[in-house]
């Protein structure tokens, strides 16, 4: 079966440094660590990842009325 990209990355793209710094990661187990999701439910992240799966977490989504925490602003894509 051909796959086709739908949303290829422009080759003007940097490649990031290769540092090594994950290079121990493939093969380690999952920890056992249960995260509220956007659905309303736990979610098991070692249970999860018995299959392939993508995991997106961010540690808080801004709410009106309330101020953003301070730094907020100085994490990389912190608003984004």
């Amino acid at each position: 079966m051909r796959t086709v990209n739908l949303f290829p990355l422009p080759r003007s793209l940097p490649v990031p440094p290769q540092d090594g710094a994950a290079l121990h990661l493939p093969g380690l187990r999952v920890p056992a660590l249960r995260l509220w999701s956007t659905r309303g439910r736990w979610i098991d992240l070692r249970e999860v990842a018995r299959r392939r799966a993508v995991f997106f977490l961010y540690p808080r989504t801004g709410r009106p009325g309330e101020p953003i925490p301070e730094g907020w602003d100085d994490v990389p894509g912190a608003r984004g």
